[in-house]
């Protein structure tokens, strides 16, 4: 078996999801607007966190790519402190490692960075110390801002105390994507403070969140928002899509929200067909990107709020490495901040 087929084995083990005893907390959004000029919110989690670790720390760190010159150098930094780090990246590194090392250094650039061609997630980063771990889950993207043509994402970062069972559900997958055969769950259960759940589940797989939270909807209390940079009216997206047409019906007010792409137009006329709002974000000075993955409703039973590193499409389920996060409990600092995020390009 080579090893992609060993990877792709080992991430489609699902032995159901994992009820794990310790509690999240301090869970916080961070949003990037159109508007924001760098270094932006999400970008000042991440550095904040890297340099952050010390000695004897560890970091994973799962993106698409690392094209930004001041998280690179943290980076490498923290390695040289002796924390010991993992980035796992599909595209680029650039700067890249050695160009970045001071004269002299023993760090290893080829275990600092490995490229994996499946991976695709976005924000995805761990700090863990002592035992207690420090997540960042979003959607953004470690590249330069680009002012002409801005970005807009979100980000939840959230802290694990005596925690025994995330961090090695995470680290098990970064150690699959590496070609180390692991028997590691996809999906993963929390409490969270106040009462609430968070639920992880890696991808590819059989279980699809979205399709998962808008099943076992009946009534909508608020919008039903949903925001993605790319939608496909495919085996993923097509159930989706249905669904929302089901929940027009029964009164609820859907807002789908898709990146100005030409990729999405079939979606949206998909969508449009079905009785469901679908719009472009308005353009503002210059051109804007619309990055969000996010689902978020408020139910009887509280906020309902997806966050993931997946499009809603085949590929993002089906064939790349994507983490998903669902959120439920009563969260009104973030339904806050996302309802009004949201509704800037609504």
């Amino acid at each position: 078996m080579n090893t992609i087929s060993r990877i792709l084995a080992a991430l489609l083990i699902v032995s159901g999801p994992v009820d794990a005893q310790e509690s999240v907390s301090n869970i916080v959004v961070h949003i990037d607007r159109h508007d924001h000029a760098a270094p932006t919110p999400i970008h000042r989690k991440y550095l904040s966190l890297i340099r952050s670790a010390e000695r004897g720390d560890e970091l994973i760190m799962l993106q698409k790519y690392f094209r930004n010159r001041a998280i690179n150098q943290a980076i490498v930094d923290a390695a040289g402190r002796g924390v010991e780090v993992r980035g796992i990246y599909h595209d680029t590194v650039d700067p890249s490692c050695d160009d970045l090392l001071p004269p002299g250094s023993s760090i290893d650039c080829s275990q600092l960075f490995f490229q994996q061609r499946l991976v695709h997630h976005k924000s995805m980063v761990l700090h863990r110390r002592n035992s207690n771990t420090t997540a960042i889950v979003g959607s953004f993207n470690l590249r330069e801002r680009n002012l002409e043509s801005p970005r807009v994402h979100t980000a939840l970062s959230f802290d694990v105390e005596a925690d025994n069972t995330f961090f090695s559900f995470y680290k098990a997958h970064a150690k699959s994507l590496r070609g180390i055969r692991t028997d590691a769950a996809a999906v993963l259960s929390l409490a969270t403070d106040g009462g609430g759940r968070m639920s992880l589940t890696f991808h590819p797989g059989e279980h699809n969140p979205v399709s998962g939270l808008l099943a076992n909807m009946s009534r909508c209390e608020g919008p039903l928002w949903l925001s993605y940079y790319r939608a496909a009216p495919d085996d993923i997206g097509e159930s989706v899509f249905a669904r929302l047409g089901d929940l027009v019906a029964r009164g609820c007010d859907v807002r789908f929200l898709l990146d100005r792409d030409r990729d999405n137009y079939a979606a949206a006329k998909r969508l449009q067909s079905l009785g469901v709002a679908a719009h472009y974000p308005e353009e503002y000075d210059g051109s804007l990107t619309l990055g969000h993955k996010i689902v978020m409703v408020r139910a009887s039973d509280g906020l309902h709020l997806i966050q993931s590193s997946a499009n809603l499409d085949r590929s993002h389920h089906r064939s790349q490495n994507n983490l998903t996060l669902y959120l439920t409990g009563d969260f009104p600092a973030i339904e806050r901040a996302l309802n009004r995020e949201l509704s800037r390009y609504w």
